[in-house]
């Protein structure tokens, strides 16, 4: 009997079977020569796992807990799948099914590594999509301004395939990011004008699956409030929670401002691009970090929310960043 087994990362992306307790649901294997350590960065998917045809999918590479600088990489197949090189990562493209085994250099300092792995490439033939609301209570509500995300899946008769920028679905009043890069959720915009339906739908173009959002405008937005998401020893993030009168706004993802009002003791993380950190690719969040001991006073206001007038939900609140 056959038990089924889910592998976790970021989100559940992919089903992996195992034999009574037994996993063959490997994260991460050595290569073919044992010199090199192989792995999917994102989404805990199984080593193993197939790559979806028309997707790409970065494939990272270690030498034991040492990073290495890709080199050259060679497919015993082009016209399957090709590798290039990015650091340290290789970046694969599926053309068509089929399997290849690739050939990598790599270097560690200045020592040169070879080392091999074997990658299959499948045809997806089904789709899931929108699997993870479980945060959404009752019929959730979507905010039609802003980003959406939606947790998609890729299978060949059962078995999760992964990679991004094969995106197999249609949406009726929207436009999907096919520059993503994220193997875990399909990200869109929708127009400025609210469907006279009030509902999104995305559908699959490979077989049946669909998924029907509820749509909410941002100034119908009547309440807020904060959630501390992470609180670790360098920084504390939060989330923005909205509600539609007593309806709760799934991954709401409002315009908001946050002015803190003593930044000599905190202030907003940012990227190395400069721009404000986001926890999560979905939903209404910042995190600030520590500048020295005290506490930290912020005022957030959502600017479109209350028809369009704007509100401030939560006023100066004290936040001890550290104790």
């Amino acid at each position: 009997m056959k038990k089924i087994m889910f592998c976790l990362g970021f989100v559940l992306v992919s089903a992996c079977n195992i034999d009574e307790g037994v996993p063959v649901c490997d994260h991460q294997k050595l290569g073919g020569e044992k010199e090199l350590i192989f792995f999917y960065e994102k989404g805990g998917f199984c080593i193993d796992s197939p790559v979806a045809v028309g997707s790409k999918r970065r494939l990272h590479l270690t030498r034991g807990e040492k990073k290495v600088k890709v080199s050259e990489v060679e497919s015993d197949d082009r016209s399957v799948i090709l590798g290039e090189g990015d650091e340290g990562v290789v970046v694969l493209e599926a053309l068509r099914a089929g399997k290849v085994n690739l050939s990598i250099t790599a270097l560690d300092g200045t020592e040169q590594v070879v080392d091999n792995i074997d990658i299959e490439a499948k045809v997806a033939d089904t789709t899931t999509l929108d699997r993870f609301n479980s945060a959404c209570s009752g019929p959730p509500l979507f905010l039609l301004e802003g980003k959406h995300t939606m947790s998609f899946e890729l299978a060949r008769r059962g078995e999760a395939l992964g990679g991004y920028g094969y995106y197999p679905f249609e949406i009726d009043s929207g436009e999907i990011d096919l520059d993503s890069v994220d193997p875990d959720y399909l990200h869109f915009t929708l127009g400025d004008e609210m469907p006279a339906s009030r509902q999104v739908v995305v559908s699959s173009t490979i077989d049946a699956g669909k998924s029907i959002r509820n749509l909410i405008s941002e100034k119908e937005i009547t309440e807020a409030s904060l959630d501390l998401v992470t609180d670790d020893s360098k920084e504390r993030c939060f989330e923005i929670k909205s509600k539609a009168g007593d309806r709760n706004i799934c991954r709401a993802d409002p315009e908001f401002e946050v002015e803190i009002k003593n930044p000599s003791l905190c202030t907003r993380v940012k990227n190395e691009d400069g721009s404000d950190k986001n926890l999560v690719p979905y939903g209404a969040n910042f995190c600030i970090s520590r500048q020295t001991q005290g506490q930290c006073s912020l005022t957030i206001r959502l600017p479109n929310a209350n028809d369009g007038k704007g509100f401030v939900f939560l006023a100066a609140p004290e936040i001890r960043i550290y104790k």
